[in-house]
């Protein structure tokens, strides 16, 4: 009898090695995702340029004791890949992209794993070196060699979107002299939402407890030539002139080192192309332009404008009732 048993207990325990997601006694490191050694390198690499404590994510994201609360959250944006935002999809087209936050199949396996397995810290030992972040309020693409500033405009507490231009904003023309003796080429160009009557500004971490915090949805600014009229064309710049457009939360713009957009010497700045929205308060705004400019005497091989050029097309779309396979094309 105790030989049987004996035969039997083994049988147990032979099939329960072959069975399919049976526990295997292995090391718990191997076994389990943790956040020093898995999680915090995806984070320093697609999520804390925004989700800092000076970065423009409502939340920061750099510590263990600061990301624990929202594994489920970040499991969840992850795997429907809200976040980070990266708006190529990932079957179509070209896929190589310099400076590419978006995470792979892999990453979001991973993010999964570590939450479903109870999102632990791990060896503190394994955790990579923190990142330094820029200072609350600093031009995160470096001190400007030039900044512009737009007048200070009113946003009511409660209203609907405003768009237009800044003229009509403020209720004057807006024309902002760039004070340069010579032609310049632009390195680069960064524009930020600046509250003159608040401690906080952009980048600030006081814009936690305010969600909310941005009047200025997008802002453009244009250059034009001293002399010439500030009315563009509504399909874009024709010329090299700078012609730009800021979304917020949006990063510096910087020029390939041989590619050249101009600034001219006596020219200025005008905004032609605005969106802001109430925020629930009353606030005092205004729209801040950094600009660097590339070594005096600096020729580049290329030229060319920022923007687009309407070739052909009706901008309106309009299918008629019981009908199908309607097409329209525009053309940039």
């Amino acid at each position: 009898m105790m030989k049987l048993w004996r035969t039997v207990g083994l049988g147990v325990v032979a099939i329960g090695v072959l069975l399919p997601g049976a526990p295997l006694a292995q090391d718990a490191s191997a076994q389990h995702v943790t956040f020093a050694r898995d999680i915090a390198p995806i984070l320093q690499r697609s999520c804390q340029k925004c989700h800092s404590p000076s970065g423009l994510g409502p939340m920061p994201l750099t510590t263990y004791d600061e990301v624990r609360p929202w594994a489920r959250s970040i499991k969840q944006h992850t795997s429907v890949r809200d976040m980070p935002p990266w708006f190529i999809e990932k079957d179509i087209g070209i896929q190589r992209f310099k400076d590419d936050i978006s995470l792979s199949d892999e990453d979001i396996a991973t993010i999964a794993a570590w939450v479903d397995g109870g999102a632990p810290r791990g060896n503190p030992a394994d955790m990579p070196p923190t990142p330094e972040f820029p200072p609350a309020g600093a031009w995160t693409s470096g001190e400007p060699d030039l900044v512009l500033s737009s007048p200070v405009f009113t946003v009511r507490a409660v209203g609907a979107d405003w768009h237009g231009t800044l003229d009509e904003m403020v209720g004057r023309e807006v024309k902002v002299p760039t004070g340069l003796g010579t032609d310049r080429w632009v390195k680069s160009v960064e524009m930020r939402e600046v509250r003159p009557e608040e401690e906080a500004t952009y980048g600030k971490s006081k814009r936690v407890k305010d969600p909310f915090y941005f009047t200025v949805h997008h802002s453009s600014v244009a250059v034009v030539r001293a002399g010439e009229d500030a009315e563009l064309p509504s399909g874009g710049r024709e010329d090299n002139l700078l012609s730009y457009l800021y979304e917020v939360g949006q990063n510096a713009w910087v020029t390939p080192a041989d590619v050249g957009v101009l600034m001219p010497a006596d020219s200025y700045v005008v905004f032609p192309n605005n969106h802001i929205h109430s925020i629930g308060r009353e606030v005092k705004a205004r729209v801040e332009v950094g600009l660097t400019f590339h070594a005096a005497g600096y020729t580049p091989k290329y030229t060319r404008g920022m923007g687009m050029i309407e070739i052909t097309g009706d901008r309106q779309l309009d299918i008629p009732g019981n009908t199908d396979d309607v097409r329209y094309d525009f053309f940039f």
